[in-house]
C-alpha cells in the first residue's frame, strides 16, 4: 500500500480571516492550565508543512525524524522545521515546552533589509544540524521572550503581529548566536565565499528538478565550476556537484515514501533521461535500490 505524506498549513481559528503565527503548548496535562490550545492536527504519522515550525522543549525525552534523519531529542533544547520537511516526533518522556508556527509572510512583511530565513544555519536547505541545546541561563532568556509572546497572542491586540514578529526576529537571532557558539565553522561569515555558497543553496532550491549540472550554477554565478567546487567544499565541506545530488535524491526519498508515483515515473519526473541510471546513482548514494528503500521505510513508519 502507498501512503501520501499530509501536508499541513497553519490551522486557522474560526474566528479569523488569516493567521500566519500560532504557539502550541505541546499536548500533556501541563498545557490544560496554559490557557492555549494544543496544535490541533494529526503530528503522530509522518508530515510537513507549508510553513516554518519552531520545537522548544523545556523537558521531555525522545527522537525526532527529519527527513529521514534521525535526532534525539534532549531537554532542554530547540529543533527546528522549515517548510516541506518530512518529520515525525516520538518522545520516550512526555514533552514540555511550545510549538511555534509561522509563515514566510510573517517574516518577509516590512523586513526587505532583512536576511532571508534559509540563509540563518538552521533553516538552511543544507542544515546537517537542525537543534541547539540550552543551558539553564539559555532556557530562562527564551521563557521570558515566549511568555511574552504567549500573553500577546491570549490579548489578540491590533498591534499583536507587528509585536510578534519583533519577538520572533529576537529569538531566531538568539538561536542563531546559541548555534554559531555550538558550531563554529557553521556560523555566519560576511566574506564572499560564504555569501557565493548560500547563493548557490538558493539556487538549487530553484532548479534542482531540471537543472543537474554544476556548470549551469556556475554560470548563474559567473564564476567557474572549479572556483564552485572550491568554495561549496571550503564553506560546506561538500563538493557541489554532492550538494546538488543530494538535494535531488532526498526529493527522490520523499516521492518514494509520500507518493504512488513508480520509480520510473520519480526519475522522469526528476528529469533523469535514464531510468536505469538513476536507479544505479540511487544505490551509490543510500546502499540499497529505490524500491527496497520505499519497502525499509514504509515497514518503519506505516506498521
Amino acid at each position: 500500500m502507498t501512503h501520501h505524506i499530509p501536508t499541513y498549513e497553519i490551522p486557522q481559528p474560526s474566528w479569523a480571516q488569516a493567521v500566519d503565527f500560532q504557539i502550541y503548548p505541546f499536548k500533556s496535562q501541563a498545557a490544560l492550565e496554559e490557557g492555549l490550545s494544543a496544535m490541533p492536527i494529526k503530528t503522530d504519522i509522518p508530515h510537513r508543512h507549508n510553513f516554518f515550525e519552531i520545537f522548544v522543549f523545556f523537558q521531555g525525552k525522545g527522537m525526532h525524524m527529519i527527513d529521514f534523519q534521525t535526532y534525539p531529542v534532549a531537554s532542554p533544547s530547540i529543533h527546528f522545521i522549515s517548510p516541506g520537511q518530512v518529520h515525525l516526533l516520538s518522545s520516550q518522556l512526555p514533552f514540555h515546552g511550545y510549538v511555534l508556527a509561522f509563515s514566510q509572510q510573517l517574516w518577509d512583511h516590512k523586513r526587505s533589509g532583512d536576511r532571508a530565513l534559509s540563509h540563518l544555519p538552521f533553516f538552511s536547505p543544507f542544515c546537517q544540524q537542525p537543534f541547539i541545546d540550552l543551558t539553564a541561563e539559555n532556557q530562562a532568556y527564551i521563557e521570558r521572550v515566549l511568555q511574552n509572546i504567549r500573553i500577546d497572542q491570549l490579548q489578540a491586540h491590533p498591534s499583536s503581529r507587528e509585536i510578534t514578529r519583533s519577538y520572533l526576529k529576537a529569538l531566531l537571532l538568539y538561536c542563531e548566536r546559541l548555534y554559531e557558539q555550538q558550531s563554529p565553522d557553521s556560523g555566519r561569515d560576511e566574506d564572499r565565499s560564504v555569501a557565493l555558497a548560500a547563493h548557490y543553496q538558493s539556487l538549487i532550491e530553484q532548479h534542482f528538478i531540471l537543472q543537474h549540472q554544476v556548470k549551469f550554477y556556475a554560470d548563474a554565478l559567473h564564476i567557474s565550476p572549479d572556483h564552485l567546487n572550491r568554495v561549496c567544499k571550503q564553506v560546506l565541506g561538500q563538493k557541489a556537484g554532492e550538494l546538488l545530488l543530494n538535494r535531488i535524491l532526498l526529493e527522490a526519498k520523499r516521492l518514494l515514501l509520500y507518493s504512488a508515483m513508480t520509480q520510473k515515473e520519480i526519475a522522469y519526473h526528476l528529469h533523469f533521461k535514464d531510468p536505469s541510471y538513476f536507479c544505479r546513482i540511487f544505490k551509490r548514494k543510500n546502499g540499497c535500490s529505490p524500491l527496497s528503500f520505499r519497502q525499509q521505510m514504509q515497514e518503519k513508519y506505516h506498521r
